[in-house]
C-alpha cells in the first residue's frame, strides 16, 4: 500500500488528488473481477447488475479518501476470481498465484490473514475432489497457497 501511494509525493501539494485518482483506478480495475466472480453463478445480465450494484454501494464513497479500502477491494476481488477459477487438478502454480494475491491483500490490510484458515480449508476441499491418485495433493495445494500468502505479506 505504502509503496504504491508513495508516488503521491511527486504530486506536491496535489498529493490528495493523486491519491484519489489512484483509489479510483483501483476501484474501477476491480470491476472485471467482480463481474467474473458473479458470472460463475449467474447470467450475463445478472452479473452486470451485481457488478454495478457493487460499485453503487457505500464502499465507493471511500475512493474519495486517502484510505486503503480501494486497493484492498481490488486485491480481494482479484484473489476471489483466481481462487474460484482454479480447479483441484490445476497446476500448483495456480494456487501459488492465488497465494500471492492473498498476500497482496494482506499487505494492504493485515487482518486479511485471519481469513487464511478458511481459505486453506476451501483449497483442501477443492483439491480433495480431484481425480489425482496422489493423496498429498490437497496438502501441497494448501501449503503452496499458504506459503505464498505468508511470504508475500
Amino acid at each position: 500500500y505504502l509503496a504504491v501511494y508513495r508516488a503521491t509525493d511527486y504530486c506536491g501539494d496535489g498529493y490528495l488528488g493523486c491519491a484519489r485518482a489512484l483509489n479510483a483506478l483501483f476501484f474501477v480495475a476491480a470491476a472485471p473481477f467482480v463481474y467474473a466472480v458473479a458470472r460463475r453463478v449467474s447470467s450475463r445480465a445478472a452479473a452486470s447488475v451485481i457488478a454495478l450494484a457493487t460499485f453503487a454501494g457505500p464502499i465507493s464513497s471511500y475512493t474519495a479518501y486517502y484510505m486503503p479500502e480501494a486497493p484492498y477491494f481490488f486485491a480481494f476481488w482479484a484473489f476471489s476470481w483466481q481462487v474460484l477459477r482454479t480447479r483441484g487438478d490445476a497446476a500448483v502454480r495456480a494456487w501459488a498465484l492465488a497465494g500471492v494475491l492473498f498476500g497482496l491483500a494482506a499487505l494492504v490490510k493485515p487482518h486479511a490473514l485471519l481469513c487464511l484458515p478458511a481459505v486453506l480449508a476451501y483449497v483442501l476441499c477443492v483439491c480433495r475432489g480431484s481425480e489425482d491418485r496422489w493423496p498429498w495433493r490437497p496438502l501441497a495445494c494448501a501449503a503452496t497457497l499458504g506459503a505464498c500468502a505468508i511470504v508475500t505479506s
